[in-house]
């Protein structure tokens, strides 16, 4: 009969489930948004062109955005496709560590481990390319409200910038570090001792 499993360990699994399945997805959405240059829609913001001059404007606001985005494309990809690898690797450690063979502990640290390495330059990047974006959009979001007849003032766009920068930079930091404490509490748990014990003896039995 082998050994019962430590506590906690089907929340490490269940957790490291999950990651792994969002970051696989989120890897393959990122690589196929990268096929072709997207268009931030303004819309959303109430700023869709109806006139002439704003249409004109909109169009050089998304070529600003494009322009950031297509100069950091190659990192982009790298670093979606290293997600992908990443996640499936946590996706089969995580789905595969309760076999209690030490092949899959294996697995599951060294995907822990190297999740958590690569977190830091990916936070690193979306924070420089929301800011880039919200810089470029800085500059002719002015331009374009006066066109559609709706001056704001310099404090005014500068609240309102600082505010989606700040926002856009808190999230990105938020859920980084959510994940490498994830990384981090799994890392250390299965390199507990009796964990590793439990790994040798329900090998063994």
């Amino acid at each position: 009969m082998p050994p019962p499993k430590p506590r906690l360990f089907k929340a490490v699994a269940i957790l490291g489930m999950l990651l792994g399945s969002l970051g696989t997805a989120s890897a393959f959405g990122g690589l196929m948004s990268q096929s072709k240059v997207d268009r931030p829609s303004l819309e959303a913001f109430g700023l869709g062109p109806k006139t002439d001059e704003e249409a004109r404007i909109t169009r050089k606001l998304q070529q600003k955005i494009e322009h950031v985005l297509e100069r950091h494309r190659g990192v982009t990809v790298g670093l979606h496709a290293t997600n992908g690898v990443l996640s499936l690797l946590l996706l089969v450690g995580s789905l595969t560590i309760a076999s209690g063979r030490a092949w899959a502990h294996s697995i599951m640290v060294q995907a822990l481990v190297a999740s958590g390495l690569y977190e830091l330059p990916a936070a690193a990047h979306q924070i420089r390319l929301v800011y880039e974006t919200m810089l470029a959009q800085r500059r002719l979001i002015p331009d374009l409200l006066r066109a559609a007849g709706q001056p704001a003032t310099v404090d005014d766009l500068a609240l309102t910038t600082g505010s989606f920068l700040v926002l856009g930079i808190a999230a990105t930091v938020v859920m980084a570090l959510l994940r490498l404490a994830f990384y981090g509490t799994g890392f250390w748990y299965l390199r507990r001792r009796d964990v590793r014990a439990w790994f040798s003896m329900s090998h063994d039995t």
